[in-house]
């Protein structure tokens, strides 16, 4: 049987039919489904209602992954749910990679900065470091400089860091989007199996 990620969502107001949504991109959970996990999506009410710390002990997952999508800030539930998995996590030694906004999150909540960031959105860059490929982006913030207790594991050529990994907890954050890619990126996939394994 293959491993669980826990993955959380974004949020999505549909003005047209007065809903909340939680949402995913399909491809993301394509992208752990061929990377040998099988991915749990964690609904953003249940902190509110006070059962994600109980759906979390019976659902034991092998590793938690915080996706993309929506700004720091912008739904309190989402911010609050995330912010529980990292701790859980933290606490309970389950490797943890939070992508994009996932990444911002974790570098927020170990205390780094938050600073608007042009040029980023649908565009490829390089990226250089312990992580050396093209990847594709899509965010508007990043973090001024690398939380403490982290190390960076990937820049851009104009110094932004793209990817930062914990030197003590399972924690890593990517900037990029690898389920975006038309092909996923083999390093990629290697490396979330390595990380979650």
């Amino acid at each position: 049987m293959k491993k669980t990620v826990l993955v959380s969502m974004r949020i999505d107001e549909i003005a047209q039919r007065k809903e909340v949504r939680d949402s995913i991109e399909q491809r993301l959970l394509t992208f752990l489904i061929k990377s040998d996990y099988f991915p749990i999506l964690i609904p953003n009410i249940l902190f509110e209602l006070n059962l994600l710390e109980k759906w979390i002990i019976n659902l034991k997952p092998h590793s938690i992954l915080l996706s993309g999508g929506n700004d720091l800030g912008e739904y309190q539930d989402r911010d609050k749910t995330e912010s529980f998995l990292l701790k859980y996590a933290v606490k309970n030694n389950v490797p943890i990679l939070g992508i994009c906004r996932g990444m911002q999150l974790i570098a927020k909540e170990f205390g780094a900065e938050l600073v608007p960031i042009s040029g980023f959105v649908n565009t490829r860059h390089k990226l250089i470091g312990e992580i050396n490929h093209d990847a594709l982006f899509f965010f508007n913030f990043g973090i001024k400089s690398c939380p403490k207790s982290f190390k960076v594991m990937a820049k851009t050529s104009e110094g932004i860091i793209q990817a930062i990994k914990h030197e003590t907890y399972k924690i890593q954050g990517w900037m990029w989007h690898p389920e975006r890619e038309k092909n996923f990126n083999i390093d990629d996939i290697k490396r979330i199996k390595e990380f979650f394994r």
